[in-house]
């Protein structure tokens, strides 16, 4: 049987390593044995591979088909194996009974268990109800004695399954994860949750010989281990194993036990009763779930939910509803009524099933870890040595956020709010580095000689850099992305470097202003230890003098560079988006070598310039570009997002749509990212108000509205649902600065008012940050 490694939390591993295997096939959904459950559910019997509890809210479910899963390489949501099936018995309790030639958990995937239909009560069964609980690696924590007539009994805890392990569930593995239907299994077969076999958990990076150990699937279900005890069923108060805002991430519990009594309204019922859509419901509570959960009209491939997992992805995914004007009771047709699709979900909550839900609507369902003011606090360190007051510092005021390859996030963090470039209010900056799962790897002590750092980015070599924009003492700062030590300082002698970029051979690119030629190329050469750049290559790339100042540079898929010149730097006139191409004679193959690039002038009269449309002089306010897989860019500007397409080496503005602003009619957004599906995100910085994340799927030309996040804490004024003195929904963000996407699909985001880092579950589509410049967006 199996011999279980010490773990602090859930079971995360379950039958690696099994000599031999079969697979049973049985008719319609089932594979494996089939057994009732029995009233002791827990593994460790002698023939027992695991057991568990299904509940809906207080009452358990019975007669729900329980299936074991194992996740594929062959895709994101490529269909999952099916490993053995059974069903509970009144006491919602189930164990799984499996012979020796079973189907083996794969080394390198991950399990789960789905919980479809079943009764609680004497209802009749819920042909609705589908609840699911993650369990994690195959092969981490267990291994085979190979002996015995049942080798593969797993000894562990209980798995609690309940609408809370599935809001969890689809908050976390909603980007990988499909629900398919087939005529044995009507009207639900399977869930599956896939993901190319590279982004499973480690994965070659070309030439630079590292190995990320976050990739996309395992980050996410190391996520849904963190944020919910599968053992018994309930949300964890912080991330990291912390036991406090200062060791962990404040986990939105409050918002999670609403979700599950919005969830058990449809779960502890027979199901939908009428007809049911996005626009009207039968006033059954999952009719109700399933019209106020329906995807945006205009979104591709969109249907109305028919099952409790499908609205929690459909919400996760889209947590601005935009069907928004109900009746009072939120029954009938929309638009005959002012109530929000938001409130309308917020109603179906009557049972506190799972006591401590929030007590009022959040301004939106993004799910919301936040990291705290102060959070990264270093007093200890000695490489570099924390030799100032208070030490090296914690959160303050976060500016930029940078992700690398391996999903750990670097916070640029000044002392002050820093408006103007160079900050011209901060005193001091430092740099923050924290795992992807929350633990501290560093902070720089306070930097008064690089106070004007702007934007900072990471390279495939486990460095940091940014560059420092005074005219006196302009400089490049190279630091360890394990110890945060300068490691190098390429020399510099030009004035006000601004925007920084990397290519995938770790060669620094810096675009400067106030010259007329502004573009140059540091070589790399050394090791991650010990970096070396030579001295740097000067490409007559830019002389849009009168546009001001580069805001934001990224390669796309061809090592070409988009620059984003903005007026506000000393300029005049409009902002513009600049492609400078390689010049490369063939198209870039990422990892191949690198070429001799030797970029092309932009100018405002050449084709490879556009203007963004939008406010004109020193008072523009929004900027920011990034590529698109597409062969394109998506810039913002103080109307909205604009869609850039690309023929050859020239650039054009196909369509502006308008953004929802935050404060006052005004667009504060600054800078872009661009997920695995090519949709922008962009920080509206809010002028210093509770704001959020402006959201764009550019796929289907929608603007989704503002992602803000729940945050209920108490030690800060700062409690979800509630109203500011501004008329504001409070969220854990005011004065949001700038967004980094993961290969999970979290969205970080740093906040300088409230002095926080948060990141919302989920919320985007899956990218490797670095590995992604060369196909933008898409994780390799």
């Amino acid at each position: 049987m199996f011999q279980r490694k010490s773990s602090s939390l859930a079971f995360s591993g379950l039958f690696a390593g099994v000599a031999t295997f079969g697979l049973l096939l049985l008719s319609g959904c089932g594979v494996g044995s089939l057994a009732a459950g029995s009233d002791s559910p827990v593994g460790g019997g002698t023939n027992g591979l695991m057991g568990g509890i299904l509940h809906g809210g207080p009452n358990p479910i019975s007669g729900a088909t329980i299936t074991l899963y194992t996740t594929t390489s062959s895709g994101y949501g490529a269909t999952a194996t099916a490993v053995a099936t059974t069903v509970t018995n009144t006491n919602g309790a189930w164990s799984l009974t499996l012979p020796t030639n079973i189907v083996a958990c794969p080394s390198g995937e991950y399990a789960y268990v789905a919980a479809y239909g079943g009764a609680t009560g004497a209802q009749a069964a819920n042909a609705n109800s589908l609840l699911m609980v993650p369990i994690g690696a195959c092969s981490s924590n267990y291994t085979s004695t190979g002996s015995g007539p049942y080798v593969n009994t797993y000894i562990g805890p209980t798995l609690f399954m309940n609408e809370l392990t599935t809001a969890i569930s689809a908050y976390t593995l909603g980007n990988f994860m499909t629900l398919t239907t087939t005529s044995a299994c009507t009207p639900l077969c399977t869930v599956n949750i896939g993901a190319p076999a590279n982004n499973h958990g480690t994965a070659s990076v070309g030439s630079s010989s590292v190995a990320p150990t976050a990739a996309g699937l395992g980050h996410a279900f190391a996520n849904a281990l963190s944020l919910i005890n599968v053992n018994t069923g309930q949300p964890n108060a912080y991330t990291n194993g912390g036991s406090s805002a200062s060791t962990g991430g404040v986990i939105p519990d409050a918002e999670i036990y609403l979700l599950g009594n919005i969830l058990q309204a449809c779960v502890n019922s027979t199901g939908v009763t009428g007809s049911n859509s996005g626009t009207s419901n039968d006033s059954s509570g999952c009719g109700k779930l399933f019209s106020f959960t329906t995807p945006p009209s205009g979104v591709s491939g969109s249907s109305t939910p028919t099952n409790t997992l499908q609205a929690m992805l459909d919400l996760a995914k889209y947590p601005v509803p935009t069907v928004n004007t109900w009746p009072t009771n939120c029954n009938g047709a929309s638009g005959s009524g002012t109530t929000t699709a938001t409130q309308c979900l917020f109603n179906i909550a009557t049972s506190q099933a799972y006591p401590g839900g929030l007590t009022s609507p959040p301004p939106d369902w993004a799910l919301a870890v936040v990291y705290t003011s102060s959070y990264g606090l270093n007093t200890t360190s000695t490489t570099p040595a924390c030799t100032t007051s208070p030490n090296c510092p914690g959160l303050t005021y976060p500016f930029y956020v940078a992700l690398d390859y391996q999903d750990n996030v670097y916070v640029l963090n000044y002392d002050a709010n820093a408006s103007t470039l160079p900050q011209s209010a901060s005193t001091w900056t430092n740099i923050i580095g924290i795992t992807n799962g929350g633990a501290p790897i560093f902070a720089t002590p306070e930097d008064t000689s690089h106070k004007a750092i702007s934007i900072i980015g990471t390279d495939l070599a486990q460095h940091v850099f940014g560059a420092n924009a005074v005219a006196s003492s302009p400089t490049i700062q190279v630091y360890s992305a394990t110890s945060g030590a300068i490691l190098a300082t390429p020399s510099y002698n030009n004035s006000e470097p601004l925007a920084v970029a990397a290519d995938p051979f770790n060669n620094l690119y810096v675009a400067t202003y106030i010259e007329t030629v502004n573009l140059r190329k540091f070589a790399y050469s050394g090791t991650p230890t010990s970096p070396v750049y030579a001295a740097p290559t000067t490409y007559s790339a830019i002389s849009l003098t009168t546009a001001g100042g580069p805001y934001q540079l990224v390669f796309d898929s061809n090592l070409d560079l988009y620059e984003y010149l903005d007026p506000a730097y000393g300029g005049s006139g409009s902002p513009y988006a600049c492609l400078l191409t390689n010049q490369s004679s063939s198209t870039y193959t990422y990892m191949s070598a690198a070429p001799s690039p030797a970029y092309t002038n932009c100018t405002t009269g050449g084709n490879n310039a556009v203007a963004i449309p939008g406010n004109t002089g020193s008072g523009v306010i929004a900027a920011g570009i990034a590529p698109t897989s597409t062969n394109g860019a998506l810039a913002i500007g103080s109307t909205g997002m604009t869609k850039l397409t690309r023929s050859g080496s020239t650039i054009a503005a196909a369509s502006t749509t308008a953004l929802p602003a935050v404060t006052g009619g005004i667009l504060y957004n600054r800078y872009v990212s661009v997920d695995g599906k090519d949709w922008g995100y962009s920080a509206d910085g809010g002028n210093g108000q509770v704001s959020g994340v402006s959201v764009f799927d550019s796929t289907d030309t929608l603007a989704l509205g503002t992602y803000k996040g729940c945050f209920v804490y108490t030690a800060t004024s700062i409690t979800c649902g509630t109203v500011n003195s501004a008329g504001a929904t409070q969220a854990p963000m005011a004065s949001p600065r700038a967004t980094g996407i993961d290969s999970s699909g979290d969205i970080w985001v740093v906040s300088g008012n409230t002095q926080s880092l948060t990141e919302l579950i989920g919320a985007a589509a899956p990218t490797w940050p670095g590995l992604s410049m060369a196909k933008a967006g898409l994780p390799q």
